[in-house]
């Protein structure tokens, strides 16, 4: 918002406005390599809602974040994150035929501001899930690093 709760001028509305000016976006770049390679720290909070159709509860997750900076060298690239919580149930993961996919799920609990409690869903497999299995107990609180993977996946089936 241009001005905060109180109507005074909000100085992060005008730093993300500047961004504008201070990074070339890929689509801009004549070349790709003249992009911006950035940097974003982003918060990560608990998006679950009442599905009023399916009437069920759809668990889910957001990132937010206000700052963006140019990639240090010394930084990765891709969707990594370092995150500390507290662990909750942990389960193996089934397909939908009953079978076991060999990934382990995670509800981790992260405290967010003021108090709030965000439980996110984490994924496990190979080595990770061993050691998670084998050293993790539920109350934990630890601190994870790993990679945001996300996608969705659009099934259409037709029916006569």
């Amino acid at each position: 918002m241009r001005n905060k709760g109180d109507g005074s001028p909000n100085k992060v509305y005008d730093r993300i406005l500047g961004y504008k000016e201070t990074f070339t976006s890929a689509g801009a770049a004549e070349d790709i390599s003249q992009a911006s390679v950035v940097s974003i720290n982003a918060k990560v909070e608990e998006n679950s809602y009442y599905d009023t159709r399916t009437k069920e509860i759809r668990n889910g997750y957001q990132f937010s974040g206000s700052f963006l900076n140019n990639k240090r060298k010394d930084e990765d690239e891709g969707a990594n994150f370092e995150i500390q919580g507290v662990v909750g149930k942990m389960k193996d993961e089934y397909d939908r035929d009953g079978n076991e996919t060999g990934r382990l799920l995670i509800s981790f609990i992260v405290i967010g501001y003021k108090g709030k409690a965000n439980v996110i869903e984490l994924v496990a497999e190979g080595s990770k899930k061993e050691f998670i299995s084998s050293h993790w107990e539920e109350g934990d609180t630890v601190i994870v690093t790993g990679k945001v993977i996300s996608s969705y996946k659009t099934i259409v089936t037709y029916e006569e």
